[in-house]
């Protein structure tokens, strides 16, 4: 009888706690905090977990980094130089970074999405039609007929309101290009039905 409760009690624990558990529960993944951005943090998303991700140098810790302590060491650490800066210097690196990210918190996979459902939209009109080469240029040329008329209705329209406007200011700026081209901004700003408009 001895035997067979001892063995009971093997299995039992056996049921309790798997080969290779340890007592201890699974350690909780941390979420990102908007305060992180104070030691120049932001987070990427892989598979609903956060990992925290540092905008200077673009290197993605594991998620138990999600803590002050540890982002801070890694601010000291890696970038001392930095250590200075307010949150507002971070969040303007953040915005570099965000055009640069590939999961789905970066500009890149929005546009992107945005994007390939077009071609998607075209492709299956075109597919429709069974005429591929004369529908896709007339479906691009429509296009191009398009956004070339609703940018010179929206030139007319800012010009007639500047035109009726009792004041206006201008601001004018030059800048060369990579490939040594110049390009020139105009900002206006004006007034209309008694508000500002740029």
């Amino acid at each position: 009888m001895v035997k067979i409760s001892i063995i009971r009690l093997k299995v039992e624990n056996f049921l309790l706690l798997p080969l290779g558990a340890s007592k201890m529960s699974k350690s909780k993944k941390r979420s990102y905090l908007d305060e992180y951005m104070k030691y120049g943090f932001t987070y990427m998303l892989k598979k609903t977990i956060c990992y925290p991700q540092c905008v200077i140098c673009y290197k993605v810790l594991e998620n138990d980094s999600m803590k002050p302590s540890k982002l801070a060491i890694h601010l000291n650490k890696c970038h001392p130089d930095l250590r200075t800066k307010d949150s507002d210097f971070f969040k303007r690196k953040f915005e570099s970074l965000k055009r640069c990210k590939l999961d789905k918190t970066g500009i890149i996979h929005q546009t992107q999405q945005n994007i390939v459902k077009a071609s998607y939209k075209v492709s299956y009109i075109i597919a429709q039609k069974k005429n591929a080469h004369t529908l896709a240029e007339e479906v691009i040329l429509s296009f191009k007929r398009r956004i070339t008329d609703i940018s010179s209705n929206i030139k007319e329209n800012v010009i007639n309101e500047i035109k009726e406007s009792p004041y206006f200011s201008i601001h004018l700026d030059e800048s060369t290009d990579v490939s040594s081209i110049a390009q020139l901004i105009v900002f206006c700003r004006y007034i209309h039905n008694n508000k500002f408009k740029e």
